[in-house]
């Protein structure tokens, strides 16, 4: 097997036969056809993907003009060719971690959702004490803010919520402005 480019993979005409699960001596009419290939030294390089494209180019090319009427048995033969070539490069792609089942995807976001829920959950019950006590509005909002933070922080890894150089912060407006009633004076 060759190197991989963008989508499919290069391989020779024995590799592409096999693949595809067909001769070498077909791999050569495919060729003779068009079928896109480049030479390199003394060797064929086909790409797999390039070699699907235009063996389903090839059958709805056959099928429009008439030459093989749907449904019949070259037309399902080169179905199953492109479906099989499909399902290989599908399989290669998830061996090099190229691509993942949705249902991990989807396992591993409610995962994050339902830990960054705890999190904001708890955030009440391990402020309480605290915010009971203070009597600065600007330290109670920095204690809220710093742990809503934390907590959305986890759900993004890190980025969520921390401002850019000259960015407004979190607890200003669209407009740059501060939210809210004006700051009481410090209680001294």
């Amino acid at each position: 097997m060759r190197k991989r480019t963008g989508a499919g993979r290069e391989v020779n005409k024995t590799e592409a036969a096999d693949f595809f699960g067909v001769s070498i001596g077909t791999v050569d009419q495919w060729i003779r056809r068009g079928l896109p290939s480049e030479r390199r030294e003394k060797n064929v390089v086909l790409n797999t993907a390039q070699v699907t494209q235009w063996l389903e180019a090839q059958a709805s090319e056959r099928v429009a003009s008439g030459a093989m009427p749907s449904g019949t048995v070259d037309e399902a033969r080169v179905r199953k060719i492109t479906a099989d070539a499909a399902l290989a490069e599908l399989q290669l792609e998830r061996e090099r971690g190229e691509v993942v089942r949705i249902e991990d995807v989807a396992k591993a976001i409610a995962d994050e959702y339902a830990a960054t829920r705890a999190k904001l959950l708890a955030i009440p019950t391990k402020l309480a004490p605290r915010i009971a006590i203070e009597t600065n509005e600007h330290t109670c909002r920095e204690l809220l803010a710093r742990e809503i933070t934390e907590a959305l922080n986890e759900l993004v890894g890190g980025s969520f919520g921390e401002s850019a150089p000259g960015e407004p912060e979190a607890a200003a407006g669209v407009d740059g402005e501060r939210m809210g009633g004006p700051v009481p004076a410090p209680v001294a």
